[in-house]
């Protein structure tokens, strides 16, 4: 047919017109605006099968990061006092997913328990938050760092990390887009450590304590156990703050450690008085 009327464009052309039904409606195209509206339709299926193939490649994803996650916590590591420990494995790196209670060195010999009546306590030693614990204590026991000094808190073959075996995992974790955000720079990692209970809620996105369901996507599960003061029986941050001894002195002869805080996003690095009593985490030699 010819000198219709194009029911898409409006324009008045000759030739041959292709016929489309739509629902009881009748529609006359000329061949530009049919190709042109087939190269949509086209284009709109490539889309929707690109973003399925995104979408199922995401899930395959998902589920092999978990059953790997399931893999590697299936290993455990025992102590002196005979706590099994499960582990994770966070790029070449192994580490107990769970804070050290042992009240024994790897010799078996015992560790001084810190007393309220201690105050400032400058040789070995460890206590528990508040003084008591209990099966259902999760947290685990708090060490000063003339403990950790000793190099005898770890079952042979394990020992209290560095700062800079910290850092490495640090590092690894943020280019492997384990920031909260997904983005692979800025210090960002301190939902995918912590873990998914025991912490104080907060409002601000990105924090460990804003919607705990989604912490921990290390398996790391780092608990806020506190700390006690290093000049007083003086416990604080229980459910807040969880505090983890470094190995190692810094350049002013001062202990390291690091922290996470239910209100902040980072992990952080730090110092702490060698008489303050942090948690502790072993990682594999």
């Amino acid at each position: 047919m010819f000198g219709k009327k194009c029911t898409t464009c409006d324009k008045i052309v000759g030739g041959l017109f292709g016929k489309r039904n739509w629902g009881t409606t009748e529609r006359r195209q000329c061949e530009a605006c049919s190709e042109r509206e087939m190269k949509e339709i086209l284009q709109c299926k490539k889309e929707q099968r690109e973003k399925e193939q995104r979408e199922k490649e995401q899930r395959e994803k998902e589920q092999r990061e978990n059953i790997e996650l399931l893999y590697q916590r299936t290993k455990t590591v025992e102590d002196a006092d005979g706590n099994v420990y499960q582990t994770v494995k966070i790029g070449n790196q192994v580490w107990t997913a769970e804070n050290l209670q042992t009240t024994k060195y790897n010799d078996n010999t015992p560790i001084r328990q810190i007393t309220p009546n201690d105050g400032w306590y400058e040789a070995p030693g460890y206590c528990w938050y508040n003084d008591y614990k209990n099966k259902q204590f999760k947290c685990g026991a708090l060490y000063n760092w003339h403990a950790v000094n000793t190099n005898k808190l770890a079952p042979v073959g394990w020992h209290v990390p560095t700062s800079l075996e910290w850092n490495i995992m640090r590092d690894y974790l943020i280019a492997n887009g384990y920031n909260w955000d997904g983005t692979t720079d800025g210090n960002k990692i301190a939902k995918a450590l912590a873990a998914n209970s025991h912490w104080k809620t907060d409002k601000d996105p990105g924090t460990i304590g804003n919607d705990l369901s989604k912490n921990n996507k290390t398996g790391f599960s780092a608990l806020p156990g506190g700390y006690r003061h290093d000049g007083v029986c003086i416990f604080t941050g229980i459910g807040e703050i969880g505090g983890w001894w470094c190995a190692d002195l810094n350049a002013a002869n001062e202990a390291q450690a690091c922290d996470l805080t239910f209100g902040d996003y980072s992990f952080g690095l730090g110092n702490g008085s060698k008489n303050t009593c942090f948690s502790v985490r072993l990682i594999k030699d």
